[in-house]
Protein backbone atom coordinates (compact mmCIF):
# COMPACT_ATOMS: atom_id res chain seq x y z
CA UNK A 1 0.00 0.00 0.00
CA UNK A 2 2.80 2.44 0.89
CA UNK A 3 4.78 1.63 -2.26
CA UNK A 4 1.69 2.04 -4.42
CA UNK A 5 1.01 5.48 -2.94
CA UNK A 6 4.67 6.46 -3.35
CA UNK A 7 4.79 5.67 -7.08
CA UNK A 8 1.15 6.20 -8.19
CA UNK A 9 0.30 9.30 -6.15
CA UNK A 10 3.29 11.08 -4.63
CA UNK A 11 5.64 10.70 -7.62
CA UNK A 12 3.31 12.21 -10.23
CA UNK A 13 2.01 15.19 -8.24
CA UNK A 14 3.79 18.56 -8.52
CA UNK A 15 5.65 19.54 -5.37
CA UNK A 16 6.60 22.99 -4.12
CA UNK A 17 10.04 21.79 -3.02
CA UNK A 18 10.75 20.09 -6.38
CA UNK A 19 11.53 22.67 -9.07
CA UNK A 20 13.10 22.60 -12.52
CA UNK A 21 15.66 25.05 -13.91
CA UNK A 22 12.85 27.59 -14.60
CA UNK A 23 11.95 27.60 -10.88
CA UNK A 24 8.51 26.14 -11.54
CA UNK A 25 6.97 23.29 -9.61
CA UNK A 26 7.61 19.82 -10.89
CA UNK A 27 6.67 16.28 -9.88
CA UNK A 28 9.37 14.00 -8.45
CA UNK A 29 8.93 11.60 -11.37
CA UNK A 30 9.40 14.34 -13.97
CA UNK A 31 12.45 15.65 -12.11
CA UNK A 32 13.93 12.14 -12.04
CA UNK A 33 13.39 11.64 -15.79
CA UNK A 34 14.87 15.03 -16.71
CA UNK A 35 17.93 14.47 -14.52
CA UNK A 36 18.36 10.96 -15.96
CA UNK A 37 18.66 12.48 -19.45
CA UNK A 38 21.37 14.93 -18.34
CA UNK A 39 23.39 12.72 -16.00
CA UNK A 40 24.50 9.11 -15.92
CA UNK A 41 22.67 7.17 -13.21
CA UNK A 42 24.54 3.96 -12.39
CA UNK A 43 22.42 0.82 -12.27
CA UNK A 44 21.59 -0.74 -8.92
CA UNK A 45 24.05 -3.44 -7.84
CA UNK A 46 22.85 -7.03 -8.21
CA UNK A 47 21.44 -8.90 -5.21
CA UNK A 48 24.54 -11.09 -4.95
CA UNK A 49 26.76 -8.03 -4.61
CA UNK A 50 24.46 -6.50 -1.99
CA UNK A 51 24.57 -9.69 0.09
CA UNK A 52 28.34 -9.78 -0.21
CA UNK A 53 28.57 -6.21 1.13
CA UNK A 54 27.17 -7.34 4.48
CA UNK A 55 29.52 -10.31 4.78
CA UNK A 56 32.27 -8.32 6.48
CA UNK A 57 33.80 -11.09 8.61
CA UNK A 58 36.11 -13.76 7.18
CA UNK A 59 37.51 -17.08 8.34
CA UNK A 60 39.29 -20.18 7.04
CA UNK A 61 37.75 -23.63 7.40
CA UNK A 62 38.45 -27.17 6.21
CA UNK A 63 35.77 -28.41 3.81
CA UNK A 64 34.46 -31.92 4.41
CA UNK A 65 32.49 -34.19 2.10
CA UNK A 66 29.24 -33.13 3.81
CA UNK A 67 29.90 -29.38 3.85
CA UNK A 68 31.62 -26.69 5.90
CA UNK A 69 31.26 -26.41 9.66
CA UNK A 70 31.39 -22.94 11.23
CA UNK A 71 30.28 -22.07 14.77
CA UNK A 72 28.85 -25.61 14.95
CA UNK A 73 26.59 -24.83 12.01
CA UNK A 74 26.94 -27.00 8.92
CA UNK A 75 26.66 -25.29 5.53
CA UNK A 76 26.15 -27.39 2.42
CA UNK A 77 24.82 -27.06 -1.12
CA UNK A 78 25.08 -28.70 -4.54
CA UNK A 79 27.32 -25.87 -5.78
CA UNK A 80 29.70 -26.42 -2.87
CA UNK A 81 29.77 -30.16 -3.54
CA UNK A 82 30.60 -29.53 -7.20
CA UNK A 83 33.39 -27.13 -6.24
CA UNK A 84 34.91 -29.62 -3.78
CA UNK A 85 34.95 -32.29 -6.48
CA UNK A 86 37.21 -30.03 -8.50
CA UNK A 87 39.57 -28.85 -5.75
CA UNK A 88 39.40 -31.89 -3.48
CA UNK A 89 37.93 -32.74 -0.09
CA UNK A 90 39.55 -31.59 3.18
CA UNK A 91 41.03 -28.51 1.58
CA UNK A 92 41.07 -25.18 3.39
CA UNK A 93 38.58 -22.68 2.01
CA UNK A 94 38.12 -18.99 2.70
CA UNK A 95 34.65 -17.96 3.83
CA UNK A 96 32.92 -14.69 4.57
CA UNK A 97 29.78 -14.24 6.63
CA UNK A 98 27.30 -11.68 7.88
CA UNK A 99 27.56 -11.53 11.71
CA UNK A 100 23.86 -10.61 11.86
CA UNK A 101 22.59 -13.60 9.86
CA UNK A 102 23.62 -17.23 10.39
CA UNK A 103 21.65 -18.59 7.45
CA UNK A 104 24.27 -18.23 4.73
CA UNK A 105 28.01 -17.89 4.12
CA UNK A 106 30.08 -16.94 1.07
CA UNK A 107 32.82 -19.31 -0.10
CA UNK A 108 35.72 -18.06 -2.22
CA UNK A 109 36.11 -19.96 -5.50
CA UNK A 110 39.84 -20.19 -6.25
CA UNK A 111 39.17 -21.18 -9.86
CA UNK A 112 36.53 -18.62 -10.84
CA UNK A 113 38.03 -15.99 -8.49
CA UNK A 114 34.65 -15.04 -7.03
CA UNK A 115 32.37 -15.86 -4.10
CA UNK A 116 29.40 -18.20 -4.19
CA UNK A 117 26.80 -18.51 -1.44
CA UNK A 118 26.16 -21.62 0.65
CA UNK A 119 23.10 -21.90 2.94
CA UNK A 120 22.76 -23.93 6.12
CA UNK A 121 22.22 -27.64 5.67
CA UNK A 122 18.97 -27.46 7.63
CA UNK A 123 16.09 -25.70 5.90
CA UNK A 124 13.99 -22.93 7.48
CA UNK A 125 16.84 -21.73 9.66
CA UNK A 126 15.79 -18.61 11.64
CA UNK A 127 17.52 -15.28 10.95
CA UNK A 128 19.51 -15.15 14.16
CA UNK A 129 22.79 -13.35 14.57
CA UNK A 130 25.84 -15.25 15.80
CA UNK A 131 25.79 -13.17 18.99
CA UNK A 132 22.17 -14.09 19.71
CA UNK A 133 22.94 -17.75 19.20
CA UNK A 134 25.93 -17.58 21.58
CA UNK A 135 23.82 -15.86 24.25
CA UNK A 136 21.14 -18.52 24.00
CA UNK A 137 23.69 -21.31 24.35
CA UNK A 138 25.37 -19.65 27.32
CA UNK A 139 22.01 -19.13 29.04
CA UNK A 140 21.24 -22.83 28.68
CA UNK A 141 24.77 -23.83 29.70
CA UNK A 142 24.62 -26.86 27.49
CA UNK A 143 27.47 -28.26 25.37
CA UNK A 144 27.42 -27.26 21.75
CA UNK A 145 26.04 -29.86 19.38
CA UNK A 146 27.59 -30.91 16.11
CA UNK A 147 24.57 -30.11 13.95
CA UNK A 148 22.40 -27.03 14.33
CA UNK A 149 18.71 -27.94 14.33
CA UNK A 150 16.20 -25.22 13.50
CA UNK A 151 13.85 -26.18 16.30
CA UNK A 152 16.74 -26.24 18.74
CA UNK A 153 17.66 -22.66 17.83
CA UNK A 154 14.12 -21.45 18.38
CA UNK A 155 13.90 -23.32 21.68
CA UNK A 156 17.20 -21.85 22.83
CA UNK A 157 16.07 -18.35 21.93
CA UNK A 158 12.74 -18.76 23.74
CA UNK A 159 14.38 -20.15 26.87
CA UNK A 160 16.83 -17.27 26.83
CA UNK A 161 13.96 -14.76 26.60
CA UNK A 162 12.15 -16.48 29.49
CA UNK A 163 15.37 -16.41 31.48
CA UNK A 164 15.60 -12.64 30.97
CA UNK A 165 11.95 -12.09 31.94
CA UNK A 166 12.52 -13.63 35.37
CA UNK A 167 15.22 -11.06 36.13
CA UNK A 168 13.35 -7.92 35.04
CA UNK A 169 12.04 -7.08 38.51
CA UNK A 170 13.96 -4.31 40.23
CA UNK A 171 15.61 -3.08 37.03
CA UNK A 172 16.02 0.60 36.31
CA UNK A 173 13.89 2.37 33.74
CA UNK A 174 16.83 2.74 31.37
CA UNK A 175 17.55 -0.97 31.57
CA UNK A 176 13.91 -1.89 30.91
CA UNK A 177 13.88 0.38 27.84
CA UNK A 178 17.01 -1.31 26.53
CA UNK A 179 15.40 -4.71 26.99
CA UNK A 180 12.31 -3.49 25.15
CA UNK A 181 14.49 -2.46 22.21
CA UNK A 182 16.06 -5.92 22.24
CA UNK A 183 12.60 -7.50 22.17
CA UNK A 184 11.78 -5.39 19.10
CA UNK A 185 14.89 -6.74 17.41
CA UNK A 186 13.68 -10.28 18.11
CA UNK A 187 10.45 -9.52 16.26
CA UNK A 188 12.52 -8.21 13.35
CA UNK A 189 14.67 -11.33 13.03
CA UNK A 190 11.56 -13.53 13.20
CA UNK A 191 10.12 -11.48 10.32
CA UNK A 192 13.39 -11.81 8.38
CA UNK A 193 13.30 -15.57 8.91
CA UNK A 194 10.21 -15.76 6.70
CA UNK A 195 12.24 -14.52 3.71
CA UNK A 196 15.38 -15.63 1.93
CA UNK A 197 18.76 -14.06 2.82
CA UNK A 198 19.29 -10.72 1.10
CA UNK A 199 15.54 -10.01 0.71
CA UNK A 200 14.16 -6.90 2.40
CA UNK A 201 11.09 -8.06 4.38
CA UNK A 202 9.58 -4.55 4.28
CA UNK A 203 9.20 -4.65 0.49
CA UNK A 204 8.87 -8.37 -0.14
CA UNK A 205 5.54 -10.13 -0.24
CA UNK A 206 4.90 -12.45 2.67
CA UNK A 207 5.27 -16.08 1.51
CA UNK A 208 2.11 -18.13 1.49
CA UNK A 209 2.08 -21.08 3.81
CA UNK A 210 0.52 -24.24 2.48
CA UNK A 211 -2.30 -25.66 4.53
CA UNK A 212 -1.36 -29.16 5.70
CA UNK A 213 -3.59 -31.91 4.40
CA UNK A 214 -4.91 -34.42 6.91
CA UNK A 215 -5.59 -38.01 5.89
CA UNK A 216 -8.33 -39.53 8.02
CA UNK A 217 -8.38 -43.30 8.53
CA UNK A 218 -11.21 -45.25 6.95
CA UNK A 219 -11.96 -47.34 10.01
CA UNK A 220 -13.02 -44.46 12.27
CA UNK A 221 -15.75 -45.45 14.79
CA UNK A 222 -19.15 -44.02 13.99
CA UNK A 223 -20.64 -41.57 16.47
CA UNK A 224 -24.19 -42.05 17.74
CA UNK A 225 -26.03 -38.83 16.99
CA UNK A 226 -29.08 -39.91 19.04
CA UNK A 227 -27.06 -40.45 22.20
CA UNK A 228 -28.25 -38.25 25.04
CA UNK A 229 -25.69 -36.31 27.04
CA UNK A 230 -25.08 -37.40 30.60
Amino acid sequence: MLQRWRYDTYAIKQRRRVQNILKTKESPLAAWESLAKRYIIPPAPPKAQIKEMFMVEDAVRVAEHDGIMYKNIRYASFELQTYLQRVGIRNKVQIRYDPNDIREIAVWDEIAREHFFVPTKRENCPALSFAQLDKARKALRTPEIEELETQAILAEQQIYEDFKDKNRKGLSKKRREAMQIAATRNVEFIERSNHAPGVDPTNAAKPKREKPSLVMPNNMPKTNKNRKPL
